[in-house]
């Protein structure tokens, strides 16, 4: 509930005991009893209040006999750097009477909180009392929908935010209200046709201090979510409502209420998708800002051991579409692919990816290779509006012996190769093969066949 920033109240069910970050003071609990005179009609509350724990674990609230057992709400708000939560139970007495709140114990996070309970005096309401009459009170509170980006390019991310502010000194009540269900209906409505998502699922409502033209707000996130267009054009995202509950009052003060609704709308937005340069890999480059992270396990190699060397590309463009291209083995290398590795995550209202490439090398040839050569990415840098590149900025420095390929070999879905264990061959040995030395034998034979048949055709001559 909205009473100021210190009377705000989230109905909602499946968030109704969710956590807010530990601090390290040492949990403090009390029990606040409501008022012991009361109208027919008046609610009466039982409030257990916490401090310093990111827990809400409790036990149920006492009965009351000859009381109705109503809602419960929870909320939570900061003071002075401290969590301060609060459980409320409401009750209501449908006759006058003088009724009995017997002594109780709540388990708040494991730790007892006591009350001595109370006595309770329910009367009729005097004959002069002022009639109800129900009136809206005036919010101070807001929705706000905007757009990382004004204007992109083909493939270029813009994250969408959704959230609801409520001044510090709102007095007016609301609710949230079948908010899950309205959150999903709104993203079905913003989502751009031809545009990939990646959407930031928000689990839970986190209450964040803002300040809006010198104000301050409480701004409650609902949506954050990443959109890639895959054409050019003009994109159009329309306007967006939220559907609240908002208490009307008594104007006469007598503390009762009724349940209202309110929608808060925001106004849509559009702009333009502009179509990338022309380039040979045009329909095939990714899209964004891009660093590139290297490392290596050895920068000195001998041929035929194995080297491993990992390619990180780090920026604001979607990562999942990003790959480098496939190593093809040559007469200095062999490439072998092994994992690839993917997160997301937000800094400054801006989505952050990360991927990663491993590969063994195997070194066959002696030298000094730059490996720019074979680890390059060409993609649109938004930032330059214009292609670039990635490139390695390693150099491997390779001696030994230089690897003897006898039979090809696959180039990336190969599972054995010929170079498999050669680290461990000794080659201060001589060479020997059984295939060549059978080889040279035959040629020598066929040679003193010739010979001989030429002598004994002239000998037969004389």
């Amino acid at each position: 509930m909205f009473m100021g920033f210190y009377k705000i109240h989230i109905f909602l069910s499946v968030f109704l005991f969710f956590g807010f970050g530990a601090f390290s003071q040492e949990q403090e609990s009390h029990l606040v009893l409501g008022k012991n005179k009361l109208i027919i009609g008046e609610i009466y509350s039982i409030t257990l209040v916490i401090k310093n724990s990111e827990k809400r674990q409790m036990n149920k609230f006492p009965d009351i006999q000859g009381f109705n057992k109503l809602t419960s709400s929870s909320g939570s708000f900061i003071e002075k750097g401290v969590v301060i939560q609060k459980i409320t139970q409401n009750y209501q007495a449908p006759k006058e009477g003088i009724y009995k709140l017997l002594p109780f114990v709540i388990i708040a996070n494991g730790k007892e909180v006591k009350s001595e309970g109370a006595t309770i005096t329910v009367s009729s309401p005097v004959t002069e009392k002022l009639p109800v009459v129900f009136i809206e009170p005036v919010d101070d509170a807001f929705l706000e929908f905007s757009s990382s980006r004004n204007n992109v390019f083909v493939g270029q991310g813009f994250t969408i935010n959704l959230s609801f502010l409520v001044a510090k000194s709102n007095t007016a009540e609301m609710d949230f209200e079948n908010l899950e269900t309205q959150i999903q209906t709104t993203l079905l409505k913003i989502k751009p046709k031809n545009c990939w998502e990646d959407n930031h699922f928000i689990k839970e409502l986190k209450p964040k201090e803002v300040l809006r033209k010198g104000k301050q707000y409480v701004e409650y996130e609902l949506i954050k979510t990443t959109f890639y267009p895959l054409n050019a054009g003009l994109i159009k995202i329309p306007d967006i409502d939220l559907k609240m509950v908002k208490y009307r009052i008594d104007k006469n003060n007598s503390g009762a209420k009724q349940k209202a609704y309110k929608t808060f709308s925001v106004a849509g937005f559009s702009f333009k998708v502009i179509e990338l340069p022309e380039h040979p890999l045009k329909q095939k480059v990714s899209v964004g800002v891009f660093k590139l992270q290297e490392k290596i396990s050895k920068k000195l190699s001998q041929t035929g051991s194995t080297v491993n060397y990992e390619a990180k590309i780090i920026g604001q463009g979607n990562v999942s579409l990003l790959n480098l291209p496939v190593q093809v083995n040559d007469n200095n290398f062999d490439f072998y692919s092994l994992t690839t590795n993917e997160r997301k995550y937000f800094s400054s209202g801006e989505l952050i990816g990360e991927k990663s490439f491993t590969y063994n090398i195997i070194p066959k040839s002696a030298g000094k290779y730059s490996l720019d050569k074979y680890f390059k990415l060409i993609y649109f840098n938004t930032s330059k509006e214009q292609y670039d590149t990635l490139k390695s900025t390693l150099v491997l420095q390779v001696s030994g012996q230089n690897v003897v390929q006898t039979t090809p070999t696959n180039t990336e879905n190969s599972t054995t190769s010929i170079y498999d264990n050669i680290e461990n061959i000794d080659t201060s040995k001589p060479h020997f093969s059984f295939d060549e030395t059978v080889k040279q034998a035959a040629n020598i034979l066929l040679i003193l066949l010739i010979l001989g048949s030429l002598y004994l055709f002239d000998f037969k001559k004389k």
